[in-house]
């Protein structure tokens, strides 16, 4: 991995939308950072968190959100703590959503943040499931199948298609927070599992996806960095051992694990979608 050279002058801001109180990702941004005395400031609630407590977090900013609220509003409240914090700062998203906020407002947010060259239509095509699942396919990279049902009879069929047990997600962005129709990975066993949660209910944000058993699968993911020319100076990976919920929910546990096949894979990924 290359070495950086870290300009200590030029503080972070931690953007989220969305309320939850507990999120491992973003207090490990603070403490990276603040460990290598970077001013860092985050937006949080109005209420004690494990990230307000760090010693590494140079100072919070009030910032209550459900997801529904107008981006350009949105875009105008972090152009004012923009300027409290009095210096152009590096805008760090803390979830999906505020990677879609900060590249589709990011012509009004330019004056008061550092932002990279990204452009404005891609983290919401790839933080859709359906998008990134497209590319997948057109680049021939392995996916497990997926489908996306619009109606209830689609619904049956393509279940009965990929079998089960079967699991569910909710396709985009935003809507996971303001409308989702599962609480986040499902899985389904049967039928009439799957009817009693879906039956009578909009599907647009729903994907069915095939089930790959723990026993014949390992669960990797991959942290990386690419730059304008398509190159990835940071990329790592990283073996999932648990989560929680067990079997479906967020990661617990990792281990930082070499595996180029994955790597790989994510710069090939980087390169060819911009």
């Amino acid at each position: 991995m290359p070495d950086f050279e870290i300009d200590r002058s030029v503080p972070a801001l931690l953007v989220k939308v969305g309320r939850y109180q507990v999120h491992h990702g973003g207090l490990g941004a603070i403490r990276t950072l603040g460990r290598l005395g970077v001013p860092v400031y985050a937006l949080t609630e109005r209420r004690v968190i494990p990230a307000t407590r760090s010693r590494y977090l140079t100072g919070t900013f009030d910032w209550s959100t459900t997801g529904h609220e107008d981006p350009a509003r949105l875009a105008a409240q972090l152009c004012a703590i923009g300027e409290r914090i009095g210096r152009p700062s590096v805008a760090i998203a803390g979830d999906d959503e505020a990677a879609v906020l900060l590249a589709e407002q990011a012509a009004v947010l330019g004056g008061h943040f550092l932002l990279p060259p990204v452009p404005p239509h891609l983290p919401r095509e790839l933080n859709s499931k359906r998008g990134l699942y497209g590319h997948c396919v057109a680049l021939g990279i392995g996916a497990p199948r997926t489908r996306f049902p619009g109606s209830e009879s689609e619904l049956r069929e393509y279940a009965r298609e990929l079998g089960y047990p079967l699991i569910a997600k909710n396709v985009a962005a935003f809507s996971k927070i303001t409308d989702p129709l599962v609480p986040g990975t499902v899985v389904v066993r049967d039928e009439a599992d799957l009817l009693h949660r879906f039956r009578g209910r909009d599907l647009s944000g729903l994907l069915l996806q095939e089930y790959l058993p723990h026993e014949h699968a390992q669960d990797w993911f991959v942290h990386f960095f690419a730059a304008p020319d398509g190159t990835c100076p940071v990329n790592m990976s990283a073996r999932k051992l648990r989560n929680w919920p067990p079997g479906t929910g967020p990661t617990a546990l990792a281990r930082a694990q070499d595996n180029p096949a994955v790597t790989e894979l994510a710069a090939y990924l980087a390169k060819s979608v911009g």
